[in-house]
């Protein structure tokens, strides 16, 4: 059984977990959609040259060689995966390093190297890292002409993590949604965030799309049925990740009328009525609790702080950048 979210006690220190390497036991199926290694499987191209970054013993390499026949290249920091993953065919090679170590020789030998790649996979890796929009930027670089990145993020959204937080609960675990080798956290708003603001420092041109994801229902639902209603009104509750594809678009070349610095800042204020319609999104579904009666006071008293909490964010956020464009 997949453990959710929450621990029992908080294991944020807790002795190291025992790394579970590869189980022949297990055969990922490609049409499954509620995989995300099928997920991303499925949406590769035949043949094509891949990187898997943070590989592991080698369940999507494996899928990719035996489903789509690809040339698959690995990263991988922990020796005894790579070991298990090289038993096997599946890889043409595995680089051992950490993606966030620019001084280890493996490092700067990969990024030196003229190797490049048609699809570059995250899967579940960017949520252990420090500086993921800044790892996203620098691997881009190994992309093909029309490359592209698929990634896999847990979603800390989900109802098990929501409903524990308003029972004062946030208790790591050793495996789930809160790993406690977990660095970052990720809802698919501020994914789609951070991936504006990488094209803002880095003067990248990402594009992202979501490609699936997977849904796993939280036993707390018939606990808290009144509040997963709320929650749940758009769907999207109990996904337990999101995937996405990440493209770099082509820049449009302007030969006689370049992009002002008027026209680049409309362009920003647009990427944040963006993202501030995305709150308003969010605020609509919460907005119904003012509505709603439980049983539980504290419940009411928290949910409508949280509604006012936001409501004031949101309100700055726009008044900002009407005080931006005058």
């Amino acid at each position: 059984m997949f453990i959710l979210g929450n621990a029992e006690k908080n294991l944020l220190v807790d002795n190291p977990k025992d790394n579970k390497y590869y189980d022949e036991t297990i055969k990922i199926d490609i049409t499954d959609t509620n995989n995300t290694h099928a997920i991303i499987a499925s949406k590769i191209e035949n043949n094509s040259v891949c990187l898997d970054v943070g590989c592991g013993a080698g369940y999507t390499g494996e899928l990719l060689k035996r489903e789509k026949n690809c040339t698959v290249y690995g990263i991988e920091i922990d020796k005894e995966a790579i070991k298990v993953a090289l038993k096997h065919d599946w890889y043409k090679e595995i680089f051992c390093f950490s993606v966030t170590d620019e001084n280890d020789k493996n490092y700067q030998s990969f990024f030196q190297d003229s190797l490049k790649f048609d699809y570059i996979l995250f899967a579940d890796v960017l949520e252990h890292l420090p500086n993921p929009g800044e790892i996203l930027y620098l691997f881009s670089k190994k992309l093909k002409q029309n490359g592209k990145i698929l990634t896999s993020l847990p979603n800390i959204a989900h109802f098990d993590i929501s409903q524990n937080l308003i029972n004062r609960t946030f208790n790591y675990n050793n495996i789930g949604l809160i790993d406690n080798t977990h660095l970052r956290f990720f809802t698919r708003n501020s994914f789609f965030e951070m991936i504006d603001k990488v094209n803002e420092i880095y003067g990248t041109t990402f594009h992202v799309e979501e490609i699936g994801k997977t849904i796993i229902l939280s036993p707390d639902t018939e606990k808290y049925p009144n509040l997963y209603e709320i929650l749940n009104q758009d769907g999207e509750a109990c996904v337990l990740q999101y995937v996405y594809e990440i493209e770099k678009v082509k820049k449009k070349k302007s030969k006689n009328n370049p992009l002002t610095d008027e026209d680049k800042e409309l362009n920003n204020l647009i990427s944040n009525i963006r993202i501030s319609v995305e709150h308003v999104n969010c605020q609509v579904k919460i907005f119904r609790i003012l509505a709603e009666r439980y049983r539980s006071r504290i419940d009411t008293f928290y949910l409508r702080a949280l509604l006012c909490y936001r409501y004031i964010r949101l309100r700055d956020l726009l008044y900002r950048g009407h005080l931006r464009h005058q």
